[in-house]
């Protein structure tokens, strides 16, 4: 077998080896083609999750400073159609990873990383079921997440209100609804962080980024 790979023409999906060096068919050259076009693509979907998970980064931050801005200056402690705004943009980014991750975790009926991973996040973790189905909320139904706050010369504290969006989300499934109706409300802070690092470990080396080429090739 030749170390090295030529071919006589490659274009209009039509490959001709060159018969010449021994061991090299035609049959060898369309799969190691084909095994190319595989690894291109999944090259791609690695970094469409670390662009997407980039940008939920940023957004993470940005809100993170806004609530520290406001917490130090009264002024603007109003400003809920800012942070409402912003935090409409992360949830529905949330969403769509989310929901991206679970179709490579399905595909090939790979069950094992969709019940270690997505399902066991979704079941420890309340703040990940209340943006899984908010996210759902801020893309069909309104752009405006509702939020309340509590505050004293001590605490400043803003909270997403379940209460507000059961009422103004009157068609949510079922399953919304009962998810909703876990608390009256979700503390903002512990929503940002919890949402942040489930995606995180999403990503991480030994979870869906691993498991993208084995997906392809099988």
């Amino acid at each position: 077998m030749p170390k090295e790979l030529a071919i006589c023409k490659l274009g209009s999906n039509e490959i001709n080896a060159v018969s010449k060096i021994d061991g090299l068919t035609e049959s060898t050259v369309n799969k190691v083609i084909k095994n190319i076009h595989v690894q291109s693509a999944q090259l791609t979907q690695i970094r469409k999750f670390y662009d997407d998970f980039q940008a939920f980064s940023r957004l993470n931050f940005e809100i993170n400073t806004f609530l520290n801005e406001i917490k130090s200056n009264p002024d603007i402690q109003g400003d809920f159609q800012k942070l409402s705004d912003m935090l409409n943009r992360y949830t529905y980014s949330f969403y769509e990873f989310v929901t991206f991750s679970e179709i490579y975790a399905k595909k090939k009926d790979k069950k094992i990383l969709f019940d270690n991973l997505i399902a066991y996040q979704y079941e420890s973790f309340y703040e990940y079921r209340v943006a899984y189905y908010l996210g759902n909320f801020v893309k069909h139904v309104s752009q405006f997440i509702p939020l309340k706050s509590f505050y004293d010369s001590d605490v400043y504290k803003i909270s997403i209100s379940n209460v507000k969006i059961l009422e103004i989300d009157t068609d949510e499934t079922v399953k919304g609804k009962n998810v909703f109706k876990e608390k009256k409300e979700v503390d903002l802070l512990n929503y940002l962080d919890t949402t942040y690092d489930c995606i995180e470990t999403q990503i991480a080396h030994k979870s869906i980024i691993r498991n993208i080429f084995y997906l392809g090739l099988n």
